[in-house]
């Protein structure tokens, strides 16, 4: 049986729809983008808003059904950043020594010392399957230990006023206030190893 990372997306996990966005005032009294029914979860501590997408998972609380390779779920890939979880099987990656970050061969300038990813780390059991799993890592991926990564930022799509309401904006300068983010980043410093 073939391993499905924690964090890919599932056959029938769906995003909310565009509709269920509206502009709601936030606590300093500026307005800003809001879900029509929003819930404790929809923000982080910043208060950003975050994308909602349905999720199917079995008993035991994990993913179920025919994965979607190229999706990663924004919620269960916002919970491996928030609380460093390995993204493949969703357990602490913590290592004597930090954190496993992988990224793609060439992505870092060599000699590179600073790290910022949108890719939650991985448990030093599936670093291999990792590396097998992702076709971007395909080659000589780099592996990094970080030891104290730090949550450093969010992706996510712009949105504004159009004709039809509120609508996705190509990306621009727009305020963090009018984003639905859908990816969390860490950086840090990190011991660089190549290979695999």
């Amino acid at each position: 049986m073939r391993i499905v990372p924690y964090i890919t997306c599932r056959e029938g996990e769906t995003p909310a729809p565009h509709s269920s966005l509206r502009g709601v005032y936030g606590p300093d009294g500026r307005l800003r983008l809001g879900y029509r029914t929003e819930l404790p979860d929809d923000r982080d501590l910043n208060g950003v808003l975050w994308a909602r997408c349905s999720q199917q998972v079995g008993s035991n609380g994990l993913p179920i059904g025919k994965p979607q390779w190229k999706l990663v779920h924004p919620a269960r890939q916002r919970d491996c950043m928030q609380r460093l979880l390995c993204q493949i099987c969703a357990q602490p990656a913590r290592t004597p020594q930090g954190f496993i970050f992988l990224t793609s061969p060439g992505e870092l300038p060599p000699g590179a010392t600073t790290l910022h990813t949108t890719q939650p780390p991985v448990c030093p059991r599936h670093t291999r399957t990792a590396t097998t799993l992702c076709p971007a890592l395909t080659g000589t991926p780099n592996i990094l230990l970080v030891p104290t990564p730090r949550l450093h930022g969010v992706l996510g799509t712009p949105y504004g006023y159009g004709p039809n309401g509120i609508q996705p904006r190509a990306p621009s300068s727009s305020v963090i206030a009018w984003r639905v983010g859908d990816q969390a980043g860490r950086g840090g410093q990190q011991s660089r190893h190549g290979g695999s």
